[in-house]
Order: structure tokens, then C-alpha cells, then sequence
């Protein structure tokens, strides 16, 4: 009679294994595909920051050329400067706002430890920062 029990308590068993692993299962898909709806919205959030600094600095960057235009068109005005010197200094000022980008993929790459602070002042001093 034992013989007749164990097996069908093992197959009872088996059949309430086999419930369980199916309702977790069902139970986890929603989970996850919540989990990888919040790890998408972070993605995008994260990116619109990023957006959103690039911006700032992008703003800084022209405000910062505006100004030393704006300087070097009232040296010129007031005979200080030639007018070689305003073109020569007014594109050495715009190099670096056109160099945007590029400067702030050097100063990412220096802080990531990917190149040194050797390279860095020479990348940039060639780009005109």
C-alpha cells in the first residue's frame, strides 16, 4: 500500500512543481517587462540630460566668443588692433566655438584616463581652446 501512495504523492508532487513554476513564470513576465520599460525611461532620461548639459556648454562657449568679439571690435574700432590682428584673433576665437564638440570628447576622453594631460593641452591647443 505504501508503494500505491508514494508515487501518486510524487506525482501530486510533480503536477503542484509543475503549477508553481507555471504561475511564477506567468507572474515574472510582467515584472520584467516592467523592469526593462523603467531601465528604457532611465536610458531616456539620461540622455536628455546629457542634452540638456551639452547645451549649457554649448551656450557658455558662445557666450564666452560673443564677449571677445565684442572686445576685439572695439579694439579695432579705437585703432588698438589692426585689422589683421581682429581677423587673425576673431578666428582664432571662432576656432573653438566650431571646435565644440571635439573639445568636449577630449576633456570626456582625459577624464575616462584614456589619454594624458600632455596629450589634452596639445589636442586643444591645436584645436584653439
Amino acid at each position: 500500500m505504501r508503494t500505491k501512495i508514494l508515487p501518486s504523492a510524487l506525482s501530486l508532487f510533480n503536477l503542484n512543481l509543475l503549477h508553481l513554476l507555471y504561475y511564477s513564470s506567468n507572474s515574472l513576465e510582467p515584472l520584467l517587462a516592467k523592469k526593462i520599460g523603467l531601465e528604457n525611461e532611465a536610458i531616456e532620461i539620461e540622455k536628455c540630460l546629457k542634452d540638456q548639459i551639452i547645451l549649457q556648454e554649448k551656450s557658455i562657449f558662445q557666450k564666452e566668443y560673443d564677449s571677445k568679439k565684442e572686445k576685439l571690435d572695439k579694439a579695432l574700432k579705437m585703432d588698438v588692433l589692426s585689422k589683421d590682428e581682429h581677423v587673425a584673433k576673431l578666428a582664432q576665437a571662432k576656432l573653438k566655438l566650431d571646435n565644440f564638440d571635439n573639445i568636449r570628447k577630449l576633456k570626456k576622453q582625459k577624464e575616462m584616463d584614456l589619454i594624458t594631460q600632455d596629450e589634452l593641452t596639445e589636442k586643444l591647443t591645436a584645436l584653439g581652446a
